[in-house]
């Protein structure tokens, strides 16, 4: 488990400034606040070799309340993919919003404040870095927690079958 105890802020600029995590596992649950403080737009990069170039990208439009998937290399066969799921008239994105990201196999799980939640699908993940992004604004990022999934059976649940006796003709 890695936490990140203390708060980073994102400097404001023109253009984007990033923070990235590295040696996340693949399958994974990731809970972080982010604070807008005029960030025009904001997010998560998931499973990212750099940052920039590969990965699936969650945005947060406070302006239009919208919360979506954007660009992804991961999410079909033909490669890049421009789009994905959206929630739009979300309230609250200029104010300090939780995520809860759980990642597993191909599927990456986005919980927004606890209200509202979007599923997007990866193609052939690679990367192993986490990214937090502001556009045009300055971020807080806080409460960062990274946990791998972990396997769980319960002991006995996997039992091999029980031989056959002869049945009398």
């Amino acid at each position: 488990m890695k936490n990140a105890a203390t708060s980073i802020l994102l400097e404001p600029q023109q253009g984007r400034r990033q923070l990235l995590f590295g040696a996340i596992p693949n399958d994974v649950r990731i809970t972080l606040t982010l604070a807008p403080h005029g960030a025009k737009t904001y997010g998560v990069r998931l499973r990212t070799t750099d940052g920039k170039r590969d990965g699936t990208e969650f945005c947060l439009t406070p302006r239009t309340g919208r919360a979506h998937f954007s660009v992804s290399t991961h999410s079909g066969s033909a490669g890049r993919t421009h789009g994905g799921p959206a929630i739009a008239g979300l309230r609250g994105l200029d104010q300090p919003v939780r995520l809860d990201i759980i990642c597993r196999h191909d599927l990456v799980d986005v919980e927004v404040d606890g209200r509202h939640t979007l599923i997007n699908r990866f193609w052939n993940p690679r990367g192993d870095r986490f990214g937090v992004w502001a556009e045009d604004g300055p971020l807080t990022v806080r409460d960062v927690v990274v946990r791998p999934l972990l396997e769980h059976v319960p002991s006995g649940a996997l039992r091999s079958p029980e031989p056959r006796s002869a049945q009398p003709n």
